[in-house]
């Protein structure tokens, strides 16, 4: 059997763990996550003609300027370091597909290059809706889903993001959904794990993931030397040094959140609730939002999201979620 070098794919909804999960998953020495999401591949993938043949030099630096202001590249020039240069990603395209140009940027920025017996990835938790498309690309590619009681989720995207509860409650509900009817027929390349799992037993989950992948699992991968999340949510030893993993990070929810939101973000949620086997309170059936209550809570959503964005000056800042706009737009083109 050949030994499965990538990609693996690690997806769940924001706040659900994924930033954990990658650290834990990137303490092991034949792994190698990307450190900061991508987000655009299925734009790329969807509108990829756009772009011409990106096998012409020509046409790949014109690619290459264009993709200079997407998040990811704003986000790895300040987080990591600077972008790939031009040139080194061309030449190490195997083809220009877009599968072929994401495998090089990936393994090139994250320290795999071809030939390695190490796995290649990326953590961009979007992709938990387009798993039928990142499998129609990387027909090899293996998934790690993972999920998070919709109440504690609610409540950390509300504390973090000031995010509306009842929104966010069904987004869960309708991504999980899906995400999972993809994972059944994706079969043994599919692997869903619990949040709430990974922090009570982490060496455990891990080592799922690691046969999932055909690795063995090596101890160290769950002792953390940074944190994963800010504010470390689910960590311990917030000073210097090695950090562990708190394991009663869960059910927050029974305290902080009041009755009706509660019911709320249940009834919202219900369907999917159930499926997951989480326990339901006291919501009895389901009752999903209109759309144009949802359209109005978007772009409020959005509106507290660039409030509280601090992270670049202002026009960086406009740019980011510009771009942001773009990859989630089909119709519209990166500029």
């Amino acid at each position: 059997m050949t030994m499965f070098v990538g990609p693996l794919f690690l997806v769940g909804m924001p706040r659900s763990g994924t930033k954990l999960l990658r650290t834990i998953i990137n303490n092991h020495s034949a792994i190698s996550i990307l450190e900061v999401e991508t987000e655009f591949l299925p734009y790329w993938a969807l509108h990829w003609d756009r772009f011409g043949d990106l096998s012409k030099w020509r046409n790949f630096l014109l690619f290459y300027g264009r993709v200079q202001n997407s998040p990811y590249m704003v986000l790895h020039h300040s987080e990591v370091g600077p972008p790939i240069e031009a040139r080194t990603w061309y030449e190490s395209c195997r083809d220009f597909s877009a599968a072929g140009v994401f495998e090089a940027l990936v393994r090139h920025d994250a320290g795999v290059p071809f030939g390695a017996d190490v796995i290649w990835g990326d953590k961009s938790p979007s992709y938990v809706r387009s798993l039928p498309l990142m499998k129609q690309l990387y027909p090899q590619a293996r998934v790690v889903h993972i999920t998070r009681d919709v109440r504690d989720y609610c409540l950390s995207l509300n504390k973090a993001l000031a995010k509306d509860m009842s929104r966010a409650a069904q987004r869960w509900a309708d991504d999980i959904k899906s995400a999972q009817r993809t994972g059944q027929r994706l079969g043994h390349d599919y692997l869903e794990v619990r949040y709430e799992d990974l922090i009570a037993d982490p060496s455990s989950v891990a080592g799922r993931i690691c046969a999932f992948v055909g690795r063995d699992f090596q101890p160290t991968m769950t002792t953390l030397a940074k944190p994963a999340e800010q504010p470390f949510e689910a960590l311990g030893g917030a000073g210097s040094g090695l950090r562990i993993i708190l394991g009663d990070n869960t059910n927050k929810w029974r305290s902080e959140l009041d009755r009706r939101t509660l019911m709320r973000i249940e009834t919202i949620a219900f369907e999917t609730l159930r499926q997951c086997n989480y326990p339901i309170t006291i919501a009895t059936g389901q009752r999903r939002l209109s759309a144009p209550s949802l359209a109005a809570r978007q772009v409020l959503d959005g509106l507290h999201l660039f409030r509280s964005y601090r992270r670049f000056d202002r026009l960086t800042t406009l740019r980011f979620f510009w771009n942001a706009f773009l990859i989630a737009s089909p119709s519209l083109e990166i500029s």
